[in-house]
């Protein structure tokens, strides 16, 4: 009887101990500093808000009228069937798109040029996106965000 209670003294200090350093190996909410506002005019990158911006009909409704808005120059129906390419830019505090640019992979760069110019055009006629926040403000930020083109082949 005295090694149980030996062992469940030695069973129940150590669960103790083992409790006690929980806010060391976990994240605990500290105090708002009210020194550290916001920059409302810093564009903050994606990963760096709180709340991210977003199409406010989700991603696949935004590519699906981006496909309907984006006209693809011949040249580039000829040269690939497969193009890779990231579209950056910034959701302004108004949900606006601006600085809108892209990287184009796949073709070459004098083809590229012309379809970078169209994939602009047809980013300037989208819808309004949902802007981004840090600690509760509305903010401008930085988004990159994938696009592949496919282009069948007519026979």
């Amino acid at each position: 009887m005295r090694l149980l209670q030996i062992t469940l003294f030695i069973f129940f200090s150590i669960n103790t101990m083992a409790q006690g350093s929980l806010e060391d190996r976990f994240a605990v909410p500290q105090p708002v500093n009210n020194e550290n506002k916001t920059n409302i005019n810093t564009v903050y990158p994606y990963k760096d808000v709180d709340i991210y911006p977003y199409y406010n009909d989700g991603i696949e409704e935004f590519y699906t009228i981006f496909n309907k808005k984006l006209w693809v120059p011949s040249g580039v129906r000829k040269k690939a069937n497969l193009i890779s390419i990231y579209i950056h830019f910034i959701v302004e505090k108004d949900g606006r798109l601006s600085n809108i640019d892209s990287n184009v992979s796949g073709i070459n760069a004098r083809v590229s040029e012309g379809l970078k110019e169209e994939i602009i055009k047809a980013m300037k006629k989208m819808p309004n996106w949902v802007p981004g926040k840090v600690n509760g403000d509305l903010v401008r930020v930085k988004v990159v965000i994938p696009y592949y083109l496919t282009i069948r082949k007519r026979d």
